[in-house]
């Protein structure tokens, strides 16, 4: 069974950083859980405003990780580390691209082409990993786009 993450409303609103995280569910790197209070809160556009339902909608689904750019949530789950372990975005991005780097750089270079680039160009074309990388560097820090710069990031697509 794959590693199970609770994904927090406030890192669904980014649609790009959406888009990565879904992508990688897709293709089972990790499983990807939320309740309908996060997709209310999607929908809005809104931050996480109740916490204690996201933490319980997360315990109740099993997850081992709250993936969530909510700093004092994070804070306050450090103190149950035995509950769920709260993760940032860029931690646990880096974390899934790392358990199958060649997977994920398929998965996440062909969503680029298609999804960010609307197909204009091939997922084989280095450009795109490029820009990927910088936008990584942009969002998610260091760790994210060093996993992307990596040879084997690249070597299932072609």
């Amino acid at each position: 069974m794959p590693f199970r993450a609770f994904l927090d409303a406030n890192v669904l609103v980014s649609a790009r950083l959406r888009d990565v995280l879904l992508t990688l569910a897709e293709v089972a790197l990790y499983e990807a859980r939320w309740s309908p209070v996060v997709l209310a809160e999607v929908e809005r556009h809104l931050p996480s405003t109740m916490a204690g339902d996201v933490v319980a909608a997360a315990v109740f689904s099993r997850s081992e990780a709250l993936v969530t750019s909510d700093c004092r949530l994070r804070q306050e789950l450090e103190s149950y580390p035995e509950l769920i372990e709260a993760q940032t975005p860029s931690a646990f991005v880096a974390y899934a691209i790392d358990s199958d780097l060649s997977c994920a750089g398929s998965a996440l270079l062909n969503m680029a082409a298609r999804r960010w680039l609307a197909g204009a160009e091939s997922a084989a074309n280095p450009a795109i990993r490029d820009r990927l990388a910088v936008w990584a560097r942009r969002e998610l820090g260091d760790a994210v786009s060093d996993l992307i710069l990596q040879p084997e990031f690249r070597s299932r697509v072609g």
